[in-house]
């Protein structure tokens, strides 16, 4: 997951560094951790989503980018959901074609 530069730093005090992040199990578990903290202070929304990417700070000019951050992972959420769906109803059409029909004597 993405851990922006400010967050690196306050990992520090839990003896995680940069490298640490490097490992997957590390990097999943920080990065999560780090995204409950926003939820936690922002509430389950997509500012909270924007805070994790930019960061939780005051002021208009990173609201703006939380915002536009924020943005950016509705749209790839929205297309994967997309994508989902569109495998689940091809799923559901293969398996209508396949079934075969009972032979009822």
């Amino acid at each position: 997951m993405q851990i922006i530069p400010e967050n690196i730093a306050k990992l520090r005090q839990y003896d995680i560094s940069e490298q640490d992040l490097y490992d997957p199990c590390t990097n999943i578990n920080t990065g999560a951790w780090i995204l409950s903290q926003m939820f936690r202070q922002f509430g389950p929304t997509w500012r909270a989503v924007g805070a994790y990417g930019v960061g939780n700070g005051k002021g208009e000019k990173l609201e703006a980018q939380r915002a536009v951050y924020a943005a950016k992972v509705r749209a790839q959420w929205q297309k994967m959901q997309a994508q989902a769906l569109k495998a689940e109803a091809q799923q559901r059409e293969l398996a209508a074609v396949t079934t075969p029909t009972p032979i009822v004597e």
